[in-house]
């Protein structure tokens, strides 16, 4: 038996060239061979030529071309001179065919199997051919190997959907053909889309970009449309183009926050659709904040500014807050409005310095927060100062006043110090109360003449500082009479005879240096003597001592020898600017405190036409011992209670005082037993005398302290104890009425007005109390200094 095939492939690119494989043969052994060979199916599906066409469905064309022309001519004249022969040749087994279903996407080749089978024995038919058609449309014929035809097929044109798949056997001598049909179908393809995350600032335009690729192949899809969608709403459209969309989109009415981005790709006839979420970050927009320095003066209200920009377009910002802050304290707010933001502010609480100055733009929908820091200066208020010329007698005290007011409204300023100055020297400090200031100031250690007078307002937390127009201090000559320096000598001699050695002495109404005194007395002591006690003496200041050296022995010295100790002494005070701590003369080097109180007693028992002819010299050891306990202790008393009782209570003191070292003589009991001895000058030098009262008398007082008693005391240290069980305290007292037993007192007299500072301004002092001890101890704190 012999047979002719016609081998055909089928491909699946478009207009691609396949060979024919198998070479066709004739047989003429067995006639039903030639019989089963038709050349029908060649005849009506392929246009035999040097290229052979097999058409597909609609407008597809695969060619088919042989790589031995003469071979298929060969093959076509062999098929031809067969055909009367095969015609005549039929098969008369039946067959069975199968096409299995297919599913491909577009434009994605897919091979079409047919299954051949022996119908009566179920085994497969193995030879002939098959042709397989999609929709009636002849795409390929297939040779059978083991029962199965298979086709490669690229479904190019075909949309997706479903399509028939028909496959013809065309039998044999030996078979029967059969057909049999099945179904293709065509999907679309998976697309892929990729949409990235975008982050921006508020307000600004963004572009919105999806790629689209075929997801099996990876490359890009040419055409189609996606949808961008912010939180899962469509805000606009994109088309595709080479893998790519695009959408720019404005995003003005989104807030400052994240929002769900995503891109649709809308299926095609080609492409299912797709989707992909991406994160769309809307960030608040950065802000600048700039707040300018601020100067004011005190007090003053301050319009506080802030500017407010965007950092990045510079542009205004319209709305939001500015908090406003000194010293990082939040003092006020204010609101945006045109990139601006106002605040006044009230400093009055605020002291003239320099502050922080911040101002904060609070974070709003739209912008992130920023802050500046500046210098907010308060200035102190102008001061002025004023001062008036003074005139002031020399060695006098004089109250300096300086007016300090604000310079601009004239309001007395309230606090601060004034220094005042003479001829730039800073001499004391005054306080600022209600405008003034005051000090009063010693002119001792001016000599006679002008001198510049100034005075500088240091300011304080509110005023700034001034200085006053210079004025003139003028310093006087100051001249004292005889009585004036004799009054002051007398007071003199009373406290250093109570053992109380002054520093200073009041002269008239000047008060002055021990050391300024000494030479008044003397220049007038020579001035008494040359009978011109009724010059005055002048006024001259000198640095002071405060110690002396005395070795004097007891002498009684002629007024001229005084006199001519007073020449040393002013010499020296000529020569030095100060007092000398001692003379030297013949009976010992005569201390500085022994000279002053020598002549205290000389000026005090003087007239101003009459100087004592002597005066008794003391070695001050002996009238000021170092050691109390050398000094005698007597002891009077008033009558009291009875005589036994008097005595009793006095030997009470007298031993205590016996028991601390002291010698103790009692004088008696009864009236005037306090100034017998003192009269009869039979005590000791530097004797203590202590009298007991009964009863505060008047006219004892005043007795004690007559000029006559005072001499006749001298050093004599006297203190009173009034008994406080029958006596009256005259502490305090503002008048002590004549006691109704006093005879001895003149007629005139009626009492002492303030009889406790009468008593002590001409050296005495006195306790009030009936207890032995108290009065030993008061009498030992006077008699100690």
């Amino acid at each position: 038996m012999s047979m002719i095939l016609l081998g055909i492939s089928a491909v699946s690119a478009e207009n691609t060239t396949h060979s024919i494989t198998d070479t066709p043969t004739v047989s003429t052994n067995t006639a039903d061979m030639s019989k089963t060979v038709s050349t029908k199916t060649v005849a009506e599906n392929t246009e035999v030529s040097e290229n052979t066409y097999i058409n597909h469905a609609k407008t597809n064309e695969v060619t088919h071309s042989t790589t031995q022309k003469e071979v298929t001519q060969k093959s076509i004249k062999t098929a031809q001179d067969l055909s009367s022969t095969n015609k005549s040749l039929k098969g008369t087994i039946p067959t069975r065919m199968s096409v299995t279903n297919k599913i491909t996407t577009y434009n994605t080749k897919v091979q079409l199997t047919a299954t051949v089978v022996n119908n009566k024995t179920n085994e497969y038919v193995t030879e002939g051919n098959v042709t397989f058609k999609i929709n009636n449309s002849p795409i390929a014929t297939s040779k059978i190997t083991n029962g199965k035809a298979h086709c490669t097929y690229n479904p190019i044109n075909l949309t997706p959907k479903k399509y028939t798949i028909t496959a013809i056997y065309s039998g044999n001598h030996v078979f029967k053909n059969s057909s049999a049909t099945g179904t293709l179908t065509v999907t679309k393809k998976n697309s892929n889309m990729v949409l990235s995350d975008k982050v921006i600032s508020y307000g600004n335009k963004v572009q919105l970009v999806a790629t689209i690729t075929d997801k099996n192949t990876k490359s890009y899809v040419s055409n189609g449309k996606v949808a961008f969608k912010v939180n899962d709403k469509t805000v606009g459209y994109g088309s595709v183009s080479n893998g790519k969309a695009y959408y720019t989109y404005d995003s003005s009415k989104l807030s400052a926050k994240s929002y769900k981005l995503s891109a649709v790709f809308g299926e095609t006839s080609q492409y299912l659709s797709s989707k992909d979420n991406a994160l769309l970050t809307v960030n608040k927009r950065n802000s600048t904040i700039v707040v300018s320095d601020k100067v004011i003066s005190y007090g003053n209200k301050v319009q506080l500014v802030a500017t407010i920009t965007d950092k990045n377009t510079k542009s205004y910002v319209s709305n939001g807050k500015v908090a406003f802050k000194v010293n990082d304290k939040t003092v006020g707010y204010g609101s945006v409005s045109s990139g601006k933001a106002y605040y006044t502010y009230d400093s009055s609480k605020l002291s003239a310095k320099s502050y922080k100055l911040s101002a904060v733009f609070g974070e709003t929908s739209q912008y992130l927060s920023s802050k500046d820091n500046a210098l907010l200066t308060i200035n102190k208020l102008n001061s002025t100062i004023s001062l008036a010329d003074k005139s002031v007698l020399a060695g006098n005290k004089i109250q300096l006043v300086a007016t300090i007011t604000n310079k601009n409204n004239n309001a007395y300023i309230s606090n601060g110090k004034v220094a005042f100055k003479v001829n730039g020297k800073t001499i004391g400090y005054g306080s600022v109360s209600s405008g003034k200031a005051y000090y009063t100031y010693n002119t001792a250690e001016l000599d006679t003449g002008k001198y510049k007078l100034t005075a500088t307002y240091g300011g304080n937390n509110i005023y700034s500082s001034s200085t006053a127009t210079t004025k003139t201090l003028t310093v006087l000559k100051n001249t004292f009479t005889y009585t004036q320096i004799r009054n002051a000598a007398i007071s003199v001699r009373n406290q250093f005879e109570s053992n109380k050695i002054v520093s200073t002495v009041t002269v008239g109404s000047t008060t002055m240096g021990l050391q300024d005194f000494l030479p008044l007395m003397i220049h007038m002591a020579k001035n008494v003597y040359q009978g011109k006690s009724s010059t005055p003496v002048e006024y001259k200041h000198y640095a002071p001592i405060s110690k002396q050296t005395d070795s004097m022995k007891s002498v009684v010295l002629s007024d001229s020898q005084v006199l001519n100790i007073g020449n040393q002494v002013l010499n020296y005070y000529q020569s030095n600017s100060k007092a000398p701590e001692y003379i030297t003369t013949s009976w010992g080097k005569f201390g500085y405190y022994n000279i002053v109180y020598t002549y205290t007693k000389m000026i005090d028992v003087s007239t101003s036409k009459y100087l004592p002819s002597s005066c008794k010299i003391y070695n001050w050891n002996t009238i000021h011992p170092t050691n109390v306990k050398s000094r005698l202790v007597v002891i009077s008393t008033d009558n009291i209670f009875t005589t036994s009782k008097d005595k009793a209570f006095v030997n009470s003191i007298k031993k205590i005082l016996e028991s601390k070292g002291f010698t103790v003589k009692l004088l008696g009991v009864g009236p005037n037993t306090h100034n017998a001895a003192i009269w009869e000058k039979s005590l000791p030098d530097n004797a203590i005398q202590l009298s007991v009262f009964g009863g505060a008398d008047a006219g004892v007082i005043y007795d004690v302290c007559t000029r006559s008693f005072m001499r006749a005391k001298a050093n004599r240290l006297v203190f009173f104890a009034y008994h406080s069980a029958t006596a009256k305290d005259i502490t305090g007292l503002d008048w002590l009425e004549r006691a109704h037993d006093d005879n001895y007192s003149p007629s005139s007299f009626k009492g002492i007005a303030h009889p406790d500072t009468y008593l002590k301004s001409h050296g005495y002092d006195y306790v009030y109390t009936s207890n032995a001890n108290t009065i030993v101890d008061a009498l030992l704190k006077y008699v100690s200094g």
